[in-house]
């Protein structure tokens, strides 16, 4: 009341005055007021940089007007183009992951919009019980994949039908096995654990190049959508997979927290094996595999 009416307050000592602003309260830089994912919404992909819906709505209305392109490069998560579609917009989402196809749609239909024309599975509750529904939705996502895009035409740029641009792989079942993976991945990275940098050493400190001690498991857990494929594989250390992960379902981002934090790694943290890097050369590794086998449409 007093930063409305530009009043003057006295205290009690009458040694000081302070006059209010009359404009009110700066806008503050952050917004508070945006609900974070935590691991029981609804939203949640498992990536761990997914921002809410609630943000990419506020950002698009903010910068945007109905009928506007929206334009997504790094949609895994897909939280720009729901928005973007509930708001109005049209947009283009894009991304490299071999995952993201069936993110996207996933995430679509827990909004309850057809993909394709076929029915929307819609989320419900907290614990995640799935109910099948058919929903007649003004919202028409169409997947497309490389060899699939619309033809771009001089007379009419912008297509009628704003697309989703995927490649989405074709797997028929596993090309390796466990132990492949397990030493597939041990190589690219010089046969040291991704967790804390482990490696197998000879009293003369050099590396011993053999997966004993080495434990093959998830960079994403199955329960967050993980795949079983080789880019979504590590190897760990046996004494990080037993102590500290504990078989919980957990990532392998938040395992390596837990492992620096205890004092548990074996080289600095800028060091260990990047996982970005090793998930490129992965699925390298897979394409190539498939390529071999006459296994990749």
């Amino acid at each position: 009341e007093h930063a409305k009416s530009g009043r003057r307050a006295t205290d009690l000592g009458g040694t000081r005055s302070v006059e209010y602003n009359k404009e009110g309260t700066p806008v503050n830089d952050w917004w508070a007021d945006v609900k974070p994912i935590i691991n029981w919404s609804a939203e949640r992909t498992g990536y761990p940089t997914q921002k809410p819906v609630a943000l990419a709505e506020r950002i698009i209305l903010a910068s945007s007007n109905p009928g506007d392109v929206v334009l997504d490069p790094f949609a895994g998560c897909a939280y720009v183009p729901v928005a973007a579609e509930g708001l109005g917009r049209q947009w283009i989402a894009c991304d490299i992951s071999v995952r993201a196809l069936t993110v996207v749609k996933r995430q679509f239909n827990k909004f309850r919009y057809s993909v394709d024309g076929g029915p929307v599975i819609a989320q419900q509750g907290k614990k995640g019980e799935i109910a099948q529904q058919v929903l007649l939705s003004a919202a028409d996502v169409t997947i497309r994949g490389p060899k699939q895009l619309p033809e771009r035409t001089d007379e009419d740029p912008a297509p009628p039908v704003v697309d989703l641009v995927l490649e989405e792989p074709v797997f028929k079942g596993q090309i390796f096995t466990k132990a492949e993976m397990l030493e597939r991945l041990l190589e690219g990275s010089d046969w040291v654990a991704w967790c804390c940098g482990f490696a197998n050493r000879y009293q003369d400190g050099s590396v011993r190049r053999r997966a004993i001690n080495f434990h093959l498991d998830h960079v994403e857990p199955g329960v967050l959508h993980g795949s079983d494929h080789i880019y979504n594989r590590a190897p760990l250390c046996q004494d990080c997979n037993t102590r500290v992960k504990r078989g919980r379902s957990i990532t392998l981002h938040q395992l390596r927290k837990e492992v620096e934090e205890e004092g548990g790694l074996m080289m600095p943290r800028d060091e260990l094996p990047d996982l970005a890097k090793m998930k490129d050369r992965a699925v390298e590794l897979h394409a190539r595999r498939m390529a071999e086998r006459g296994l990749l449409d």
